[in-house]
């Protein structure tokens, strides 16, 4: 019985993920999910032949590097490169909202990062629509921005990391705490027993000597 009892006391305290094992699990899987489904979302409107023009100028992959004579194009777009670059604006959009969407279930810190990043990236496209700034120039505020978002995130990924652990490592001292008092209330009641158990006496007699026993 007390083997069945200590199984029972490991299985209790370590068999189960803990809450936050789980969410984290959950995070990483829904995640990798919206990532993937934005990254189809983009590359499928980016591909599209009508925008291919638009490469010369600026990146048009989801690595966004521009290349040195991206950088130092002093030139400014066209009229149909307006055209382009808006339709471009608005077609990605939907891929946008829908990633937003996303983290703000997974993740709302990181929901906040990809909202602000967005609205500091349009701001660079009508600066450059309304050829306030350089095709080089939006290339360069764009790069500062990819590395801008990417601490962001960076750092509240981090920080969620942090908070799962500190919780992970909450769940499992209270999983101890437990364990331990489970095991002292075992031991309690193996004495009591052994206390209330009627205690049988045998005596013998060899001549004028007599043993007894008691169990």
């Amino acid at each position: 019985m007390k083997r069945v009892f200590l199984i029972f006391g490991l299985f209790l305290l370590s068999s189960c993920a803990t809450a936050a094992q789980m969410r984290a699990a959950s995070i990483r899987q829904n995640a990798q999910a919206a990532m993937v489904r934005a990254k189809s979302c983009l590359e499928n409107v980016m591909d599209e032949p009508g925008f291919q023009s638009l490469a010369a100028h600026m990146p048009m992959d989801l690595k966004g590097i521009p290349t040195m004579e991206q950088l130092i194009d002093n030139g400014v777009p066209n009229d149909e490169d307006t055209k382009k670059l808006i339709k471009l604006h608005d077609e990605i959009e939907p891929c946008r909202q829908q990633l937003v969407k996303d983290y703000m279930r997974i993740a709302p810190s990181i929901a906040s990062i990809l909202i602000d990043e967005y609205e500091k990236s349009d701001l660079i496209t009508a600066d450059l629509v309304q050829h306030k700034i350089t095709w080089g120039e939006a290339n360069k505020q764009r790069q500062a921005l990819k590395a801008e978002i990417t601490e962001k995130v960076t750092a509240a990924v981090q920080e969620i990391d942090r908070g799962l652990a500190e919780e992970n490592a909450a769940e499992l001292a209270n999983r101890q705490r437990v364990f331990n008092a489970w095991m002292q209330w075992q031991q309690n009641q193996q004495l009591i027993n052994s206390l209330n158990r009627p205690v049988t006496t045998n005596c013998t007699q060899f001549g004028n000597s007599t043993n007894c026993t008691s169990y």
